[in-house]
């Protein structure tokens, strides 16, 4: 009579033979899998070095973008203190008027 468990179909000579094939396709399965992640992994590093570099051109762009608007801030700054000044002279003359 047969065995119905499938270990045993295997003959007794070949038993080492079949276990050392099952350990080199998991060796060979864990080998791709790890190939892939480094794979995976310097994939994501190119794109983070991408990334970073827009990200830097966008600040200097950024900053070159204030520097020129600077000069015209503080020229608009300096004609709204000079126009609150004096508005703030008429206001003055006004209330000193008044009393």
């Amino acid at each position: 009579m047969v065995s119905q468990d499938p270990i045993f179909w295997i003959p007794t000579k070949y038993i080492y033979h079949v276990a050392a094939l099952m350990l080199s396709v998991l060796g060979a399965t864990a080998l791709y899998a790890i190939r892939k992640g480094i794979e995976f992994v310097k994939e994501q590093a190119i794109r983070l070095e991408r990334i970073e570099n827009v990200q830097g051109v966008q600040a200097e762009n950024h900053l070159h973008t204030i520097q020129g608007n600077t000069g015209k801030t503080v020229e608009i700054l300096e004609k709204m203190q000079l126009g609150q000044a004096e508005l703030n002279g008429y206001l003055r003359g006004l209330l000193n008027r008044d009393s």
